[in-house]
């Protein structure tokens, strides 16, 4: 008896085929969550949310009254959360019928500066970052209470993970560190000698943390036991490390923002490899897991990509000599969906402190 498992595929022999679906209309898509055969996508063009059935390849718009949809999350009930920052709400979509609430978000102090909500995560209580007020907030779906988490001036906080010990994680692309909200509610930080540039997105696999650093050309591992630090140079020059996301082999995509390619990382071999996309000026900035593919939001493009890496490995696991019937199955790492900011036109100035991101808004 044999049985056939992914292992780590080596990257010059894996095989690339992208499919891209464009959406029915002008919008400007941005962020991705998959939940089952759905992929949500956020829309800072307008206050909507789009879903795509990947079974039936068709997209649909969900409108609300607000002003746009940023980052979104899907909750353990299935509900899908995302933030406004034009409205300064956040809301969540009922997937069984499609009705949208929202909940208006308090403007905290100074009053006379936007909170600037960024990322949202939904686990038992939903998490919202506040990034002009370096705050996290967390908002509590029984009581209907925020309360909040001061990340340190100037931190900017951005991108939210929850990590492998129930803990919230957050990028401080302002501060130059990632840190952790802990159950009990404390924030720690972490940072390598000499900081990281513009960290913005963070993903967890295997109980280690990657951390995309923007303006770093680089993806940083993190290791939350030894607290210990290592970067990764990408090969891309000019690019910018965004949102990343699994494979079924279990390689880091990092979109480029900028570029249009995707790095291509594997923790396993550290091998790196180039992947291009094939629409000019994608703006290509987030991804999401799902069904053995990565789907790529090609934000310029107004598409989704499915991208779809095989490789033909030897997998074929012998039967053991003795004859008791037993198997010897290899470990294999899941895709897990991780969870500046480009936003749309008017809505959202990223900060002033980064004078290269401010050059690559949308017009």
């Amino acid at each position: 008896m044999t049985v056939r498992l992914p292992v780590a595929a080596d990257l010059e022999s894996l095989r690339v085929r992208m499919d891209s679906h464009q959406l029915p209309a002008p919008a400007k898509p941005l962020h991705p969550v998959r939940d089952g055969d759905n992929i949500w996508i956020s829309d800072p063009s307008a206050p909507r949310v789009w879903r795509f059935d990947t079974n039936q390849e068709t997209f649909e718009a969900f409108g609300f009254e607000g002003g746009v949809s940023l980052f979104l999350d899907v909750g353990p009930d299935g509900r899908v959360w995302f933030t406004d920052p034009a409205a300064e709400l956040i809301g969540y979509l009922e997937p069984g019928t499609g009705e949208i609430t929202t909940i208006q978000v308090p403007r905290l102090e100074p009053a006379d500066v936007e909170n600037r909500l960024m990322f949202i995560s939904a686990q038992d209580q939903v998490w919202v970052a506040a990034a002009a007020k370096d705050t996290i907030l967390r908002y509590d779906t029984e009581t209907g209470e925020f309360a909040t988490f001061h990340t340190g001036l100037g931190s900017f906080p951005f991108a939210l993970a929850p990590g492998p010990d129930g803990s919230m994680w957050f990028t401080a692309s302002g501060g130059g560190f990632i840190g952790q909200i802990s159950q009990a509610g404390d924030v720690d930080t972490f940072a390598p000698d000499g900081g990281m540039a513009s960290p913005e997105y963070i993903l967890f696999a295997d109980g280690t943390a990657w951390v995309s650093e923007h303006t770093g050309e680089a993806l940083a591992r993190f290791d939350p036991l030894t607290e210990e630090f290592s970067s990764i140079p990408l090969e891309i020059p000019g690019g910018l490390p965004y949102g990343s996301a699994l494979d079924t082999y279990g390689n880091i995509w990092v979109a480029q923002h900028v570029v249009d390619a995707v790095s291509v990382y594997s923790p396993a071999t550290g091998a790196q490899r180039t992947v291009n996309i094939t629409s000019e000026g994608a703006f290509a900035q987030f991804a999401v897991s799902g069904a053995g593919s990565v789907w790529l939001v090609e934000q310029q493009a107004n598409q989704l990509t499915r991208i779809i890496p095989s490789d033909l490995p030897s997998t074929q696991v012998p039967p053991r000599p003795d004859p008791a019937p037993e198997l010897l199955y290899t470990e294999v790492a899941s895709p897990l969906v991780a969870a500046g900011i480009l936003a749309a036109s008017i809505f959202f100035v990223k900060s002033v402190w980064d004078g290269r991101r401010l050059e690559r808004e949308i017009p």
